[in-house]
């Protein structure tokens, strides 16, 4: 993380007082873009992305859920922010909580950022990067990998079923109007350049 990442994340919060939650851009240690920003998750989508991953990324659907239309290069206000750098204000914390620990594996921020979205705007500024590097296990292949990648796949259902039976399953009003509200930002925003350098903006799908 930069040493000025903070302070201009602090100085952003200061100017803008109704915004909550502020994420900054993710980037790989190589300098590639991270599309960590998304759609509310709703229980159909995430169960096209389980058992048809290539279909829902030809389809364009994944690149709608990560808000490719922004590319990454503009403030965005998102429902849910990428959850490994996030800023949030007291007062926001306050009335809004801290992260549940009844859900893991992203279930925890796409939770905080509903309940954060009742009181407070949640914004993605790409003027400040943060390197996220993922380790890769070498025991991927191995037995030991195998229970790890099994057990991480359990506690995310298991996060995903108590999400969902709190905040509602296929009939779920909010994450409708939340996740409209955000795609037709992202249109108005496509059609009014900001003055934002697009470059670096490569969205990895």
């Amino acid at each position: 993380m930069p040493l000025d990442a903070v302070a201009r994340m602090v100085a952003y919060m200061e100017q803008h007082p109704d915004v909550g939650l502020l994420a900054p851009r993710v980037q790989d240690v190589d300098g590639r873009l991270q599309p960590l920003c998304s759609l509310l998750p709703g229980p159909l989508e995430l169960l096209l992305g389980r058992c048809f991953p290539l279909l829902r990324r030809s389809s364009g659907r994944l690149a709608r859920y990560q808000l490719h239309a922004g590319g990454y290069s503009r403030v965005m206000e998102v429902p849910v922010p990428p959850g490994c750098c996030l800023l949030m204000r007291v007062e926001t914390v306050l009335r809004a909580g801290m992260f549940d620990e009844r859900f893991l594996q992203r279930f925890d921020t796409v939770d905080l950022a509903r309940r954060t979205a009742c009181i407070a705007r949640t914004v993605f500024v790409p003027h400040v990067t943060v390197l996220r590097h993922t380790v890769r296990d070498p025991t991927q292949t191995s037995a030991r990998g195998w229970r790890r990648r099994s057990a991480a796949l359990w506690w995310r259902c298991v996060s995903a079923w108590r999400y969902f039976d709190k905040w509602g399953w296929l009939r779920d009003a909010e994450r409708d109007r939340i996740n409209a509200r955000a795609l037709r930002q992202l249109g108005q925003a496509r059609r009014q350049p900001d003055g934002v350098n697009p470059a670096g903006t490569d969205v990895a799908g």
